[in-house]
C-alpha cells in the first residue's frame, strides 16, 4: 500500500492552490492478518510490534516505544520510550528517556 502526500500553499478552493516543493510518498506493509508490520517514508522507516492483535511497540531508528495496557483489554495506560545512544553493538541495552502516562 502506498499514501502520497502533497502539501498546497494557500487554501484548498481558492482557486491558488500550487503544490508547495515537498512531496512526501509513504510506504506502508502489512502481514496475512491485517496488522501493519512496516512504514517506510523518505527519511526512515517504523516496525511495528506485536502481541496477537495487540500492538506492543514501535521501533524507528535507535527509538523504541512500547505500549502498556490494562488487563485482558485495548486500552492503553503508558506509552514507554526509549533510545540507543552511542555505538550500536548486540548487548546495547535502551536507556529509559521518559515515561508518559495517558488517560
Amino acid at each position: 500500500m502506498e499514501a502520497r502526500v502533497i502539501r498546497y500553499r494557500g487554501r484548498p478552493g481558492e482557486g491558488k492552490e500550487q503544490p508547495a516543493a515537498t512531496e512526501q510518498v509513504t510506504r506502508y506493509r502489512y502481514d496475512a492478518l491485517g496488522r501493519r508490520i512496516d512504514k517506510h517514508d523518505a527519511f526512515r522507516r517504523t516496525s511495528f510490534l506485536y502481541d496477537g492483535d495487540l500492538l506492543t511497540g514501535e521501533l524507528r531508528d535507535s527509538r523504541l516505544s512500547e505500549y502498556l495496557y490494562e488487563p485482558d483489554s485495548f486500552v492503553p495506560l503508558a506509552k514507554l520510550e526509549s533510545e540507543w545512544k552511542g555505538e550500536k553493538t548486540r548487548d546495547s541495552e535502551p536507556k529509559p528517556l521518559h515515561v508518559a502516562e495517558t488517560a
